[in-house]
């Protein structure tokens, strides 16, 4: 019985998370010849019911996962499946003028280092601060406000590397 997360290395990489005692999610990257059809906007698979679809996808985890992780001893089926890519990107500028950036909008990067909300809510706090110095207390809105890029522009950035080497590193 598999129980808990395990990160596979290896090429392709696997990640797979216990969900419920006998749902798994199965992370990794896609093969050319898998024989799993390609999305071209990054949608759910249409018609993952499909015998051929699923069959594709069971092949695809057995042959990843139960050669590598033995406590494993098969696969049903498949609950859910779907494309993504990884987008790795940071804004240049946190901030332009009276227009602010945060979260999302300021930094995306792969969902493996679950960094995402805690750097998101991390860069509302540092403006949320910012704004009520300047606004409740008169603060000097270039200086106050022009040390938001400064601050956090770093740790977007630093979370778009730290990510996948931290999961790797932990497991």
């Amino acid at each position: 019985k598999f129980g808990g997360t395990s990160l596979l290395l290896g090429e392709p990489f696997i990640a797979m998370f216990q969900i419920a005692p006998d749902i798994l999610r199965f992370v990794t990257k896609r093969c050319d010849g898998d024989g799993i059809p390609h999305s071209g906007n990054d949608q759910s698979i249409k018609g993952v019911e499909n015998i051929e679809v699923e069959a594709a996808i069971l092949r695809r985890m057995e042959s990843l996962a139960l050669t590598r992780c033995p406590e494993l001893e098969s696969f049903r089926g498949v609950e859910w499946a779907s494309i993504f890519r990884v987008h790795r990107r940071v804004v240049p500028r946190y901030s332009v003028g009276n227009v602010f950036l945060a979260g999302d909008a300021a930094h995306i990067h792969s969902p493996f280092g679950g960094q995402g909300l805690n750097t998101g809510v991390h860069d509302a706090v540092n403006l949320a601060w910012k704004l009520g110095v300047v606004e409740k207390l008169g603060g000097d809105a270039e200086v106050v406000l022009g040390s938001y890029h400064e601050e956090r522009h770093p740790v977007g950035e630093e979370t778009l590397v730290v990510g996948v080497q931290e999961l790797v590193q932990r497991h």
